[in-house]
Protein backbone atom coordinates (compact mmCIF):
# COMPACT_ATOMS: atom_id res chain seq x y z
CA UNK A 1 0.00 0.00 0.00
CA UNK A 2 2.60 2.53 1.09
CA UNK A 3 4.91 1.08 -1.82
CA UNK A 4 2.70 3.21 -4.20
CA UNK A 5 2.00 6.64 -2.20
CA UNK A 6 6.61 6.49 -1.64
CA UNK A 7 7.02 5.71 -5.44
CA UNK A 8 4.67 9.05 -6.63
CA UNK A 9 6.27 10.76 -3.46
CA UNK A 10 9.93 10.23 -5.23
CA UNK A 11 8.70 10.94 -8.42
CA UNK A 12 7.51 14.42 -7.67
CA UNK A 13 10.65 14.85 -5.55
CA UNK A 14 13.26 14.21 -8.31
CA UNK A 15 11.11 16.31 -10.97
CA UNK A 16 11.17 19.26 -8.56
CA UNK A 17 14.59 18.93 -8.17
CA UNK A 18 15.26 18.88 -11.71
CA UNK A 19 13.30 21.79 -12.58
CA UNK A 20 15.21 23.81 -9.72
CA UNK A 21 18.55 23.00 -11.58
CA UNK A 22 17.33 23.06 -15.10
CA UNK A 23 16.57 26.84 -14.33
CA UNK A 24 13.16 26.54 -14.62
CA UNK A 25 10.95 30.11 -13.04
CA UNK A 26 8.51 29.49 -11.11
CA UNK A 27 10.31 27.07 -8.71
CA UNK A 28 13.46 28.71 -7.95
CA UNK A 29 14.33 32.31 -7.26
CA UNK A 30 17.70 33.14 -8.18
CA UNK A 31 17.27 36.90 -6.23
CA UNK A 32 18.84 37.69 -3.09
CA UNK A 33 18.81 40.63 -0.84
CA UNK A 34 21.10 40.18 1.81
CA UNK A 35 20.03 41.86 5.22
CA UNK A 36 23.80 41.93 6.24
CA UNK A 37 26.49 41.79 2.98
CA UNK A 38 27.83 39.03 2.58
CA UNK A 39 31.69 38.71 2.14
CA UNK A 40 32.09 36.78 -1.74
CA UNK A 41 35.46 34.62 -1.49
CA UNK A 42 36.58 35.09 -4.79
CA UNK A 43 35.92 39.28 -4.80
CA UNK A 44 37.30 42.05 -3.08
CA UNK A 45 38.20 45.64 -2.76
CA UNK A 46 42.52 45.89 -2.77
CA UNK A 47 42.06 49.59 -3.45
CA UNK A 48 39.28 52.47 -0.75
CA UNK A 49 40.07 56.05 0.06
CA UNK A 50 36.73 57.09 1.43
CA UNK A 51 37.72 60.68 1.16
CA UNK A 52 38.05 60.33 -2.66
CA UNK A 53 35.93 57.89 -3.51
CA UNK A 54 32.16 58.45 -4.51
CA UNK A 55 30.08 56.63 -2.18
CA UNK A 56 27.28 53.98 -2.77
CA UNK A 57 27.15 50.86 -4.91
CA UNK A 58 28.35 49.13 -8.10
CA UNK A 59 25.87 47.04 -9.63
CA UNK A 60 28.14 44.43 -12.35
CA UNK A 61 28.01 41.02 -14.56
CA UNK A 62 30.02 38.46 -13.15
CA UNK A 63 30.53 35.86 -14.84
CA UNK A 64 34.33 34.64 -13.99
CA UNK A 65 32.68 31.51 -13.28
CA UNK A 66 31.17 30.48 -16.49
CA UNK A 67 29.25 28.05 -14.06
CA UNK A 68 27.67 30.33 -11.96
CA UNK A 69 27.02 33.56 -13.92
CA UNK A 70 25.55 36.31 -12.25
CA UNK A 71 24.44 40.03 -11.75
CA UNK A 72 25.62 41.38 -8.41
CA UNK A 73 25.39 44.59 -6.33
CA UNK A 74 28.56 45.45 -4.01
CA UNK A 75 29.18 48.11 -1.42
CA UNK A 76 32.25 49.86 -0.70
CA UNK A 77 33.46 47.40 1.18
CA UNK A 78 33.30 44.81 -1.36
CA UNK A 79 30.38 43.22 0.30
CA UNK A 80 27.25 41.71 -1.55
CA UNK A 81 24.16 43.86 -0.66
CA UNK A 82 22.05 41.39 -3.18
CA UNK A 83 22.28 39.33 -5.98
CA UNK A 84 20.60 37.60 -9.06
CA UNK A 85 21.69 34.33 -10.59
CA UNK A 86 21.23 33.70 -14.08
CA UNK A 87 18.46 30.72 -14.82
CA UNK A 88 20.46 27.59 -16.44
CA UNK A 89 18.62 28.48 -19.93
CA UNK A 90 20.68 32.04 -19.78
CA UNK A 91 23.94 30.65 -19.22
CA UNK A 92 25.73 30.14 -21.89
CA UNK A 93 24.45 33.33 -23.61
CA UNK A 94 27.05 35.02 -21.22
CA UNK A 95 30.33 36.37 -23.60
CA UNK A 96 31.17 38.09 -24.55
CA UNK A 97 29.04 41.29 -23.94
CA UNK A 98 27.32 40.36 -20.73
CA UNK A 99 26.06 43.89 -19.91
CA UNK A 100 23.94 45.37 -16.84
CA UNK A 101 21.97 48.45 -16.18
CA UNK A 102 19.62 50.00 -13.28
CA UNK A 103 16.91 51.34 -14.11
CA UNK A 104 15.04 54.42 -12.46
CA UNK A 105 12.45 51.94 -10.84
CA UNK A 106 14.98 49.82 -9.31
CA UNK A 107 14.88 47.17 -11.78
CA UNK A 108 17.82 45.71 -14.05
CA UNK A 109 18.01 45.51 -17.47
CA UNK A 110 20.49 43.41 -19.02
CA UNK A 111 21.85 41.68 -22.31
CA UNK A 112 21.95 38.46 -22.88
CA UNK A 113 24.76 37.93 -25.84
CA UNK A 114 22.96 36.21 -28.65
CA UNK A 115 19.92 35.59 -26.62
CA UNK A 116 18.03 38.65 -25.91
CA UNK A 117 17.29 41.74 -23.67
CA UNK A 118 15.94 41.12 -20.16
CA UNK A 119 14.65 43.51 -17.09
CA UNK A 120 13.88 41.76 -13.88
CA UNK A 121 12.97 43.13 -10.76
CA UNK A 122 14.96 42.80 -7.22
CA UNK A 123 12.89 39.29 -6.70
CA UNK A 124 14.81 38.33 -9.91
CA UNK A 125 11.17 38.20 -11.75
CA UNK A 126 11.35 38.87 -16.03
CA UNK A 127 9.42 41.23 -16.28
CA UNK A 128 9.97 42.47 -19.67
CA UNK A 129 12.24 40.86 -22.14
CA UNK A 130 12.94 40.93 -25.95
CA UNK A 131 14.47 37.82 -27.64
CA UNK A 132 17.06 38.01 -31.01
CA UNK A 133 19.85 35.42 -31.57
CA UNK A 134 21.61 38.44 -33.24
CA UNK A 135 21.61 40.83 -29.92
CA UNK A 136 25.57 41.62 -29.06
CA UNK A 137 26.08 43.03 -26.01
CA UNK A 138 24.47 46.69 -25.06
CA UNK A 139 20.87 48.18 -23.94
CA UNK A 140 19.93 50.92 -22.73
CA UNK A 141 16.30 52.01 -21.55
CA UNK A 142 15.66 55.30 -22.60
CA UNK A 143 13.42 57.98 -21.08
CA UNK A 144 10.33 57.32 -22.73
CA UNK A 145 10.24 54.00 -21.76
CA UNK A 146 11.40 52.18 -24.62
CA UNK A 147 14.83 50.09 -25.55
CA UNK A 148 18.15 50.82 -27.58
CA UNK A 149 19.82 47.82 -28.43
CA UNK A 150 23.07 46.97 -30.38
CA UNK A 151 23.04 44.38 -32.74
CA UNK A 152 25.92 43.60 -34.78
CA UNK A 153 25.48 45.92 -37.48
CA UNK A 154 22.52 48.28 -36.59
CA UNK A 155 21.01 49.98 -33.70
CA UNK A 156 17.64 49.45 -33.12
CA UNK A 157 14.83 51.65 -30.62
CA UNK A 158 12.17 48.88 -29.33
CA UNK A 159 8.56 50.30 -27.95
CA UNK A 160 7.37 47.64 -24.69
CA UNK A 161 5.44 45.85 -26.54
CA UNK A 162 8.62 45.05 -28.63
CA UNK A 163 7.91 46.76 -32.16
CA UNK A 164 10.67 48.41 -33.71
CA UNK A 165 10.00 51.70 -33.93
CA UNK A 166 13.92 53.42 -35.13
CA UNK A 167 17.00 51.16 -36.65
CA UNK A 168 20.34 52.39 -38.20
CA UNK A 169 22.11 49.62 -40.40
CA UNK A 170 25.76 49.65 -41.64
CA UNK A 171 26.14 49.52 -45.06
CA UNK A 172 28.28 46.29 -47.01
CA UNK A 173 28.64 44.85 -43.60
CA UNK A 174 28.01 40.97 -43.27
CA UNK A 175 27.81 40.84 -39.84
CA UNK A 176 29.42 37.51 -39.81
CA UNK A 177 33.12 37.02 -38.12
CA UNK A 178 34.94 38.25 -41.11
CA UNK A 179 33.91 41.75 -40.55
CA UNK A 180 34.12 41.73 -36.70
CA UNK A 181 36.04 44.79 -36.31
CA UNK A 182 33.23 46.27 -38.67
CA UNK A 183 30.28 45.64 -36.26
CA UNK A 184 28.65 48.33 -33.67
CA UNK A 185 29.36 47.85 -29.55
CA UNK A 186 27.92 50.87 -27.68
CA UNK A 187 25.07 53.32 -28.66
CA UNK A 188 23.46 55.92 -26.16
CA UNK A 189 20.38 57.95 -27.32
CA UNK A 190 21.23 61.53 -26.20
CA UNK A 191 18.72 64.14 -25.89
CA UNK A 192 17.99 67.32 -28.30
CA UNK A 193 19.86 70.16 -26.79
Amino acid sequence: MFGHKRKIFLIVCVVFVAALFSGFKTLANTAFTYKQPIVGPDIYVDIYNPDKAYNGTALFADYHKPERPRIIEVNMRGEIVWEYLLPVYLREYIHPGFDVELLPNNNILFVAPRKGVYEINRDGKIVWSYEDEKISHNADRLPNGNTLIVERIKIFEVIPDGEVVWQLRVRGVSGTKRDFEKFFYKAERISPH
